[in-house]
């Protein structure tokens, strides 16, 4: 499946034989389609505020081979229900390849208390994570506000249900406007660093990898191997 970061064939063939289906006939009844789906993929390395955020959004063509080799509508209902799954994944890929490539590991980091972690590379000083997590700032306060009005204007408890409502009310919210122009990578990496010395010193920002290198070092001597089971969910089952 297009737009996929770092997952091999097994990762694509997994995606497709659960998810690809295509609508057939008049009553649009729902056949499974045939593998392969059109996309077009589309990086980006900034947030809506310019701070650093290495993401890929991607299009896909609702036109699918039907089974008969003609051209059909992709039943998209799996893509929504599994949205989140999907986007939790392609993150989970995401760090793996760069931890991979640049001799990296991730710390586990806990933004909002009783909330699950987010995972983090390790060794980026605490000062720079929080300086580009601007959008989660104006939509943690503004989740606030909101739910300070809800329990004064109810007196019940706040429900997880009723939360993540109020959390994609208040990204909504507090989204900024699209940029009409984007500046180019290298624009932006010397933007950030000036940011970054601004805020830790240029000594700290120069050896921002090989500190790095040296807490996932650090990591890897405590840590076992852990099986990787978002991996072993896509294998066949083994015949016994």
């Amino acid at each position: 499946m297009a737009g996929r970061a770092g997952a091999g064939p097994e990762r694509e063939e997994c995606l497709q034989l659960e998810h690809l289906w295509v609508r057939v006939g008049a009553d649009s009844t729902v056949q499974r389609a045939r593998a392969g789906v059109i996309a077009a993929r589309f990086r980006h390395y900034e947030n809506r505020d310019g701070q650093p955020l290495l993401h890929d959004h991607v299009v896909v063509s609702v036109k699918v081979r039907r089974q008969d080799d003609r051209w059909g509508t992709l039943h998209t209902r799996p893509f929504l229900e599994y949205a989140v799954a999907l986007s939790e994944l392609y993150n989970q890929r995401l760090l793996e390849e760069i931890c991979r490539a640049l001799d990296l590991a991730t710390v586990p980091r806990y933004p909002t208390a009783g909330q699950r972690p987010v995972m983090e590379l390790a060794g980026i000083p605490e000062q720079l994570i929080d300086r580009a997590a601007t959008r989660n700032t104006a939509t943690m306060h503004r989740l606030k506000e909101l739910a300070d009005q809800y329990q004064k204007r109810t007196r019940q408890p706040l429900t997880t249900k009723i939360r993540q409502r109020m959390m994609e009310r208040a990204s909504h919210e507090t989204r900024p406007p699209k940029k009409k122009t984007s500046q180019p990578l290298p624009a932006l990496r010397a933007r950030w660093r000036d940011g970054a010395i601004a805020l830790v010193g240029e000594e700290v920002v120069d050896n921002f990898l090989r500190l790095a290198r040296l807490a996932a070092a650090a990591i890897r001597t405590t840590v076992r191997t852990a099986v990787d089971v978002a991996a072993a969910a896509c294998l066949p089952a083994a015949t016994r």
